[in-house]
């Protein structure tokens, strides 16, 4: 969001520190934006080539299970040309200067890793733009060589639940605390504060998309259902 604040130019470019990016692709970019999705963009997103590695570069899409979290596992999507997506991971992401502006940009309580990249992609979604990913440019992730951050499962829970209740209010907040619990990644004892915790930080926020989303985190889900948008 600072980096948002500060920057001049009508398209933002966010990504890890850990990435290296394939030939021509800023110019992919502009041209995607520029040309192809400028009037509906939320998140362009693009296949990415894990641990350097360009061979398996269409692993792109994260499998979220919508339906129960905000969370999941690398999901291979072989996409061949630019096609709509639900959500996905923010190693590298581009948007639209003022429609980040619009929806509120990244939630300023989620702290730590995970959690942001569906908080994000889903609030677009949930304004009326569409997410994206585009297979005509690529970036290799480097971080499994050498890792110098820690994250915790504690972490992705409460942001997950921050997540939750600001998109979907108690309904989701509910059912993403009941799969986190069954799941046994963090103890009872932990997640009952972060779930308190996500309603004290989320309130504002959940007040503020309310009064302006275009659609509830359910319409958004039934239109992708309907689209056939990978979810």
């Amino acid at each position: 969001n600072a980096g948002a604040d500060a920057a001049q130019g009508d398209i933002l470019l966010f990504a890890d520190a850990h990435v290296l990016f394939c030939p021509g692709f800023f110019k992919r970019v502009s041209s995607t934006m520029r040309n192809e999705i400028w009037d509906d963009v939320g998140s362009l997103h693009f296949p990415c080539g894990w641990n350097g590695f360009a061979a398996n570069e269409f692993s792109t899409h994260y499998e979220l299970t919508l339906g129960q979290n905000f969370w999941g596992n690398n999901l291979a999507g072989n996409f061949q040309k630019l096609t709509e997506i639900s959500a996905h991971g923010h190693g590298c992401v581009c948007v639209r200067r003022d429609h980040f502006f619009q929806v509120g940009g990244y939630h300023p309580a989620q702290a730590g890793y995970g959690g942001d990249e569906g908080y994000l992609d889903l609030k677009f979604a949930m304004f009326g733009f569409r997410n994206y990913s585009e297979p005509r440019a690529y970036y290799l992730h480097c971080s499994q060589r050498h890792m110098n951050y820690v994250w915790v499962n504690q972490d992705v829970a409460r942001n997950n639940f921050i997540s939750a209740y600001t998109l979907g209010g108690m309904p989701w907040l509910e059912k993403v605390y009941a799969s986190q619990l069954a799941s046994g990644y963090v103890p009872e004892v932990e997640l009952k504060p972060a779930r308190q915790d996500a309603l004290r930080a989320g309130q504002a926020d959940r007040e503020w998309i309310e009064g302006r989303a275009k659609y509830t985190m359910d319409e958004v889900l039934t239109g992708f259902k309907e689209r056939k948008v990978p979810h």
